[in-house]
């Protein structure tokens, strides 16, 4: 099923609601225009993204250190990391964290060598501005690493002091409707939605009932029955092996064993 632009969604709603069909959503100061937006917007931003980690909202991402001791600004759509996709690259093994305050405190005061640590590391909000490698960047969400393989001794070996692996959470749920690459917020009526843009419509649809004043639960269970619905269906399921492991008897494997020689094809 396609993507519903912003201004179909809308339309909708407003044909839901018995108002007049809209030419336009951005930059219309026509006060049912507005009322539609708002519900939608809030809709999409409280009642959908929250819902659920959503498959299509999550991005893979890596940090390379350079040996500087500064933390590292996450990407501007940032708003959470995915818990157990931290990985430490140049050990080959999980990094360990986040740390709290009180863990990073005794981590970077204790007496353990530094070399026998594995990379660990905890997330804060710095103010970019006190460095002057990052003019204007102000606060932004971060990671800091610890340990750090010192400047001089990364020139001498080459290679970065920190390769960090991690998920995270984009709070971008805009497509561009030009070049369908995430962004920030609408800003244009061809512009959809990186989630299922019927659950958006009702959210948006279920918010405005609320704004004037009109009943709305039924189509509140309902929103909350296509969330629950799309959110089993969300991103794969893991394929599972009835057969187990090891030299055991695999049933109605058929011709096309060898193809399927982990477990059990099922038909």
């Amino acid at each position: 099923m396609a993507q519903a632009t912003l201004l179909e969604m809308c339309n909708t709603i407003a044909a839901q609601m018995r108002m007049p069909q809209l030419r336009s959503v951005i930059g219309n100061s026509d006060r049912n225009a507005i009322a539609i937006y708002t519900a939608l917007k809030k809709g999409i931003e409280r009642d959908v993204i929250r819902s659920n980690q959503w498959d299509e909202m999550v991005v893979d991402a890596e940090i390379i250190g350079n040996g500087l001791n500064y933390p590292y600004a996450l990407p501007l759509d940032f708003d959470h990391l995915v818990n157990g996709t931290f990985w430490d690259v140049n050990n080959n093994c999980p990094a360990a964290g986040p740390l709290d305050p009180y863990q990073w405190s005794a981590l970077i005061n204790s007496e353990t060598t530094v070399s026998a640590r594995p990379m660990n590391f905890r997330f804060l909000s710095y103010n970019f501005s006190k460095i002057p490698q990052f003019p204007g960047v102000g606060r932004r969400p971060a990671l800091e690493f610890y340990p750090l393989l010192p400047a001089q001794v990364i020139a001498i070996e080459g290679g970065s002091s920190t390769r960090f692996r991690y998920s995270y959470m984009s709070k971008w749920y805009v497509l561009d409707g030009g070049t369908f690459a995430p962004k920030e917020k609408f800003s244009s009526d061809g512009d959809t939605t990186v989630v299922d843009t019927e659950m958006m419509e009702q959210a948006g649809y279920t918010r405005m009932l609320r704004s004037v004043g009109l009943a709305f639960q039924s189509e509140q269970d309902e929103l909350m029955a296509m969330i629950s619905e799309r959110r089993q269906k969300d991103g794969g399921m893991t394929r599972i092996n009835m057969a187990g492991r090891g030299p055991v008897p695999r049933p109605n494997l058929g011709p096309d064993y060898a193809t399927f020689r982990s477990g059990r094809r099922w038909r």
